[in-house]
């Protein structure tokens, strides 16, 4: 007869998971781990103690799963023989089990072993440590965010995780709600009196100003050679400043934009501009602007289950 039976979640990669298992007198006890590969199989690990020496030697496993601790309404069940060295022994699990330990935390597993003297059959106990202890990205609960630089339309994603693009999620504790759909968006932080999920802001904005005139840097030379640094154009009138106050210039003056070109000379009568673009004078107009900041665009992942 086993006086004892540790037993843990884990998976079959090397060095995958470092778990902690409490062992209590014929109870089966699930320890949380961490850092599981998405890409680990998940197996059924134990140890086995007879007279308070470690078992050696063969013995077959049978491992079900219900979903009340009453055994009624089976989930899944498996059985293999494994080999028992120093009292330890692990038994991968198929497919169907894998996903009852993801996605069912509520169930209740039913450990039997026999040796060859007959099968003892271990108290249910249900799996509090799981999803968690098998979970592709431990740390991460349901319905927590995290960025990735997968490409979804090629790379497999982690189990458990879904690209967070406002679809229905279809299995798991929320199963019915649809996901947040974060797709070329940014996230903030809920603030008092907004719900998760409130959306806002905008990738661009427009700035308007009411009627104006717009006076470019720019100078003219009148008819005495006189250099007026400070010139605008007002309704075809070149003005200067004189006295600090802008009063119409004499002579005959015409607009002229000055390109910058080698070897440029002023010529009198003229009005020269700084800048070769046009702008409506005394019009109220609009800019539309770009407010992202600068960006790398990656996907947003959400666990739901």
């Amino acid at each position: 007869m086993f006086k004892r039976l540790w037993s843990k979640w884990s998976t079959l990669a090397a060095a995958a998971a470092l778990l902690l298992a409490l062992a209590v007198v014929s109870h089966v006890v699930f320890a949380q781990g961490e850092m599981i590969p998405a890409s680990a199989a998940l197996a059924y690990r134990g140890t086995l103690e007879q007279d308070g020496v470690p078992f050696e030697g063969t013995a077959t496993v049978t491992l079900r799963l219900f979903a009340t601790a009453t055994m009624e309404d089976p989930l899944c069940e498996t059985q293999s023989a494994v080999t028992v060295s120093a009292g330890r022994f692990s038994l991968e699990l198929p497919d169907a089990c894998t996903d009852v330990v993801r996605t069912r935390p509520d169930a209740w597993v039913v450990a039997t072993v026999d040796a060859g003297d007959g099968p003892q059959l271990f108290p249910p106990q249900r799996l509090h440590a799981v999803p968690y202890a098998v979970s592709a990205a431990n740390g991460v609960p349901i319905g927590g965010i995290v960025p990735s630089f997968l490409d979804p339309a090629t790379d497999p994603l982690p189990p458990g995780f879904e690209v967070c693009d406002g679809t229905p999620i279809t299995k798991g504790p929320l199963a019915g709600r649809n996901k947040p759909d974060l797709q070329g968006r940014f996230l903030r932080g809920v603030t008092d009196g907004e719900g998760v999920g409130t959306t806002g802001g905008a990738d661009t904005a427009t700035t308007s100003r009411e009627s104006h005139t717009h006076r470019w840097g720019a100078f003219a030379v009148d008819a005495s050679g006189i250099t007026y640094l400070d010139a605008y154009l007002q309704n075809g009138t070149v003005r200067r400043l004189l006295e600090n106050q802008w009063v119409a210039a004499g002579g005959d003056y015409r607009a002229f934009v000055h390109t910058g070109l080698p070897g440029f000379q002023p010529t009198v009568g003229d009005l020269y501009y700084t800048q070769p673009e046009e702008v409506g004078g005394e019009q109220g107009h609009a800019h539309t602007v770009d407010v992202r900041p600068a960006y790398t665009q990656v996907v947003f992942l959400c666990r739901v289950y």
